[in-house]
C-alpha cells in the first residue's frame, strides 16, 4: 500500500489529483518517478516537483471535476505517449512541454 500525503499547491491542496483531473478513483500500485525543476518566470522563479505513479482503476468514463483547469480528457496508449504526443510536445519548443516529455520518458523507462 502506498501512503499519499498532501501539501499546498498554487491552487489549493491536491489530495486526489487523478479524481480532480479525470473523475476516476485510482489505486496506486508503484512509485515511478520523482522529478524536480525550476521554471524561470519573471519576476519569480517557480520551483516544481512532480511524482509519477503507476495506478489502476475500475472506472472507464473520464469526467474531469475541475473544469477550470481541465477542458477535456481522453484515454491514450503508451505508443501515443512515446510517439505522436511526444513529437507534438517537443515541436512547441516550450520548456514546460520538454519537462513533460522528460517525465513521460522516465515513467516509460521505469515501467
Amino acid at each position: 500500500m502506498i501512503e499519499v500525503h498532501t501539501w499546498p499547491t498554487p491552487n489549493g491542496h491536491k489530495i486526489h489529483i487523478m479524481l480532480e483531473e479525470t473523475g476516476l478513483e485510482v489505486e496506486l500500485r508503484r512509485y515511478l518517478v520523482d522529478a524536480e525543476a525550476l521554471f524561470l518566470f519573471e519576476p519569480h522563479d517557480v520551483p516544481w516537483r512532480t511524482h509519477v505513479f503507476l495506478a489502476t482503476t475500475d472506472g472507464e468514463e473520464l469526467d474531469p471535476l475541475d473544469l477550470d483547469e481541465i477542458e477535456a480528457a481522453r484515454w491514450g496508449t503508451l505508443e501515443e505517449l512515446a510517439g505522436p504526443l511526444r513529437a507534438r510536445l517537443l515541436e512547441t519548443g516550450r520548456a514546460f512541454w520538454r519537462y513533460r516529455v522528460a517525465l513521460h520518458d522516465a515513467a516509460l523507462g521505469a515501467l
